[in-house]
């Protein structure tokens, strides 16, 4: 009993089984000719993404919800994928997209935004969330959290799926 007490309390024991390798950039194959939407693209995971994706060549649609914080972005995507990965040669490709996961009316109006483009979509990333929100209310009249980290995905996921389209 005590050998199995001290392999539990050993960080190798954890480390070999409950890590995986790390994925790393190097790892993503060329994305040049694939369209990608990136929603919270302006800070975070979402930021981090669109930098990867867009390093590989992809197209990527930053949605947000503010277009000056996503223009700023853009710019340090562009700076970042300058200095930190100096084999892309490709333009890099961004375009805002304006997105309210908490409106249903703006969540179908980005989505529409989109297909107008008359793009495939071939990688989507639902990132954005809140979290530690006050108790409030979405433009729809629910839960603001529930709508934007589930209700406001599942209908911007859907919209290509009812215009005949898969992602």
């Amino acid at each position: 009993m005590v050998a199995f007490a001290n392999m539990l309390i050993n960080p190798t024991f954890w480390k070999t089984y409950f890590t995986s390798p790390h994925f790393t950039n190097d790892m993503i194959p060329d994305l040049t000719g694939k369209v990608a939407i990136v929603t919270g693209a302006n800070g975070g995971v979402g930021y981090a993404t669109t930098v990867a994706l867009a390093a590989h060549g992809a197209r990527v649609f930053m949605a947000c919800r503010s277009e000056a914080r996503a223009k700023e972005a853009m710019n340090k995507v562009r700076q970042e994928i300058k200095r930190d990965y100096p084999r892309y040669q490709g333009g890099v490709k961004l375009d805002f997209l304006e997105l309210d996961l908490s409106d249903v009316t703006k969540v179908y109006q980005s989505a529409h935004t989109f297909l107008a483009e008359g793009l495939p979509l071939h990688i989507l990333i639902n990132n954005s969330g809140v979290a530690f929100s006050p108790v409030k209310q979405s433009a729809d009249g629910l839960e603001y959290m529930f709508a934007v980290n589930h209700l406001g995905y599942v209908k911007y996921s859907q919209v290509p799926k009812c215009m005949g389209l898969t992602i």
